[in-house]
């Protein structure tokens, strides 16, 4: 806290995640003002550093990702397990996620920077329109195979 006030740092940017939200059950996006139920450890860690920093610092901004895709994703990832012909673990046909290209991602932290009028508050980063990962798996099937022919 002393750090930041010392160097004048004017915004905190915290990467978070839609795991704070828990499973979606409802097919449709979850909003910010929506009670995080976590699911997972990894969710309620998040949504800790989230109300940590909200409460230690007044320029907290904490941007909860969806799934973020695109070059040099990592090869675990759903989209490259997919592009390179891995075996996919779906729970159920009715997993939904909503997702976020990179430049997408890159050009909303750029954004939130030097917005003059955003200093503190809870962001989802996603497109908005949540999606089967059935429909995403079946998607870029199809798409890789006509590369293929």
């Amino acid at each position: 806290m002393t750090f930041s006030k010392i160097n004048k740092i004017k915004k905190i940017i915290f990467i978070s995640s839609s795991s704070v939200y828990g499973m979606n059950s409802k097919k449709k996006p979850f909003k910010t003002n929506e009670i995080a139920n976590p699911s997972n450890l990894y969710g309620a860690l998040k949504l800790a550093m989230e109300v940590m920093g909200s409460k230690l610092f007044n320029n907290f901004i904490s941007l909860r990702l969806f799934q973020v895709y695109g070059l040099n994703d990592l090869k675990f990832r759903l989209v490259p397990s997919i592009i390179n012909s891995q075996k996919i673990k779906l729970k159920n046909c009715c997993q939904i996620t909503d997702m976020i290209f990179y430049k997408d991602l890159n050009n909303l932290v750029n954004k939130l920077i030097l917005s003059k009028k955003i200093h503190k508050g809870v962001f989802n980063a996603g497109n908005g329109h949540p999606i089967y990962l059935r429909n995403v798996v079946k998607k870029i099937i199809a798409l890789k195979k006509k590369k293929l022919m």
